[in-house]
């Protein structure tokens, strides 16, 4: 079978959940389906992984200036994709084209742009909402991460539930890196004390905010003795958070980052005591499992998909109260048998999540799509 895929994630210059995701997933489904092809479309903003495998797997940059009227994604891919000789083109961006001459699968992550206030009047969330309710409409099967995000969208898009497949994301590897790596990263980062790590950013669903509140509720001395590191800041926000350190009186023990190259974030979360991800919204959480292959201990939110990812293994919070954050910052810093414990129940959850498992059921989903090519679609 030959399956064509919109590969823009994987090619962005900052490679992200979902694309880090994707090149998990189809790494994997290419040892479960040797006999299978892979053609990637993308737009050349970035380069592809470095362990990306060959075998099987076509690059196709579809060069286009500018994107009007998301041009590329409603008219573009998919004539490629039967250009291709594609059998099942798989989406795995929220959205799919309307016109669709090759039988599609769609992955929605989340929901999140319709729970963001900021987005409220926005175009972004519209056109974002249109996407998924032609997904609902014309995708042959839509995968969800999460039995959290399948609910939502059976609340919001209904009827179209019956093709809806939960296919939870698989857990990483357990980082390999030595001593010395470890020591590098930390004097990158300035980390000469043990720290926390956090996923930041300016948009307020990461609860970036919360995170530095709590930070300065801490007793003054377990401060002192340790560092709050903050990656994944652009460079416009990085400012207004710095300002708002200065103004709580802790910025000598925080940092803030932009950035993380990929192949630091599980050398920082391997060196770091404590992933902080208080988050208001998700519709996973690969972090987490991020965490817990690195050996670290995990404060997550209470909200939305993560305590189904969580379950028992982490340190649960209200994400809208800085003091519950900062109860649980104290608690796990300052206890080292906690710390173990949370990062051995975190191990042990992590045999639910398995990029083998994710592959075979989403090969069975393509194979499903293809051969329905000639029967009719859902009524919109």
């Amino acid at each position: 079978m030959r399956i064509a895929l919109d590969a823009r994630t994987i090619y962005r210059p900052t490679r992200r959940g979902i694309g880090r995701s994707l090149v998990s997933l189809y790494q994997e489904l290419s040892r479960v389906r040797p006999d299978w092809s892979f053609v990637l479309f993308h737009r050349g903003q970035g380069a592809g992984p470095a362990d990306w495998p060959t075998a099987g797997m076509e690059e196709r940059l579809i060069e286009m200036p500018g994107d009007r009227f998301d041009a590329w994604e409603k008219w573009r891919l998919p004539l490629a994709a039967w250009r291709a000789g594609a059998d099942v083109l798989h989406c795995p961006g929220n959205s799919c084209p309307g016109w669709l001459p090759v039988p599609t699968v769609v992955t929605v992550h989340d929901l999140i742009p319709m729970d963001s206030p900021e987005l409220a009047a926005n175009t972004e969330r519209e056109r974002f909402i249109q996407g998924v309710q032609t997904a609902c409409r014309k995708a042959r099967s839509i995968i969800c991460p999460s039995a959290y995000t399948r609910e939502r969208l059976r609340a919001e898009f209904g009827p179209y539930e019956s093709n809806i497949e939960v296919i939870p994301w698989g857990a990483p590897p357990e980082p390999q890196v030595t001593e010395s790596q470890i020591a590098q990263v930390r004097s990158r980062y300035g980390m000469d004390r043990p720290f926390a790590l956090h996923f930041g950013a300016l948009a307020p669903r990461k609860n970036t905010a919360k995170v530095l509140q709590a930070w300065a509720m801490l007793a003054p001395a377990l401060r002192a003795s340790r560092l709050l590191l903050i990656v994944g800041v652009d460079e416009s926000a990085r400012q207004e958070m710095r300002q708002q350190a200065e103004a709580l009186e802790i910025s000598a023990s925080v940092r803030i980052e932009g950035f993380a190259a990929e192949g630091d974030v599980p050398l920082l979360l391997k060196a770091s005591q404590m992933l902080i991800y208080p988050s208001l919204s998700e519709g996973f959480g690969l972090p987490i499992l991020e965490a817990w292959a690195a050996g670290t201990a995990v404060l997550s939110s209470d909200r939305t998909s993560l305590p189904e990812v969580v379950g028992q293994a982490g340190w649960l919070v209200d994400p809208t109260e800085a003091k519950t954050i900062a109860a649980g910052m104290q608690r796990i810093l300052a206890d080292a048998d906690l710390r173990q414990a949370l990062v051995q129940a975190g191990q042990k959850r992590l045999t639910n999540y398995s990029w083998p498992t994710a592959a075979a059921q989403f090969a069975r989903v393509l194979e499903d799509a293809a051969s329905q090519h000639h029967q009719p679609r859902l009524a919109a």
